[in-house]
């Protein structure tokens, strides 16, 4: 049997970034999927996951009669790169040699930091701001979902920058966001997820008191929705 008589590995939730050759994260039921060039020649499978790109030893595999589709990788809690270790076995008992896919345990959600404007401060900034950032798979940003002011901001609005700062301008928006009987504004992070479906737990949320006189007083003034300037 060829050390390739698996031919595949994918992630059965859909979740698989990459297959073969590179990092990819579990995700969803956290199981995999198995594909044979040749089914019929595969009598049993070893599988192991480890730290190390190195075969395991033998006795240290879990062996599956016959031809799995899939296995179960549940148990498996602790993040970062592992290697998911496969060889199959003959009808004549013969074992073919071991094949190593890397993968990216990754159950930790992405984080939101850097909120501006500061939650509690009195500005006029015309602008939101946050920072997004994932150490595992990565920050999936087409998850992201925003609210400022009460109301849905459009993706076309949202503008991301490498390092994973979010900005969004009020004259991006179709109006300016509405503020409470106290002059607050709110904005609200109401999704974001990594590459391997892990989600926010609960929206991230913050306000800020929305006064222009800060910027005149910093000697700025507030342009108007018609292109002038407020007196």
């Amino acid at each position: 049997v060829s050390p390739r008589a698996i031919s595949s590995v994918a992630a059965s939730s859909a979740q698989c970034l990459r297959c073969l050759g590179a990092p990819w994260p579990p995700g969803g039921p956290d199981a995999v999927t198995l594909g044979y060039a040749d089914a019929s020649a595969v009598a049993a499978v070893a599988w192991h996951v480890s730290r190390s790109r190195e075969p395991p030893a033998p006795e240290a595999a879990t062996v599956v009669d016959g031809a799995p589709v899939r296995l179960d990788l549940s148990a498996f809690e602790d993040g970062g790169v592992h290697f998911l270790h496969l060889r199959a076995r003959d009808g004549d008992g013969a074992w073919g040699g071991w094949a190593a896919w890397p993968m990216l345990v990754d159950r930790t959600p992405p984080a939101v930091s850097a909120l501006s404007p500061a939650p509690g401060s009195v500005t006029g900034e015309q602008r939101v701001a946050f920072r997004g950032t994932d150490d595992g798979a990565g920050v999936d940003w087409a998850s992201l979902s925003l609210e400022i002011g009460g109301e849905a901001v459009p993706s076309d609005a949202i503008l991301t920058g490498p390092d994973g700062t979010v900005r969004v301008a009020f004259g991006d928006l179709a109006r300016p966001p509405a503020a409470d009987g106290e002059g607050r504004i709110s904005a609200r992070v109401t999704g974001l997820a990594d590459q391997a479906g892990n989600r926010l737990a609960e929206p991230v949320a913050w306000s800020w008191t929305f006064d222009p006189a800060t910027l005149a007083a910093a000697g700025a003034r507030p342009i108007t929705v018609e292109g002038g300037y407020d007196a």
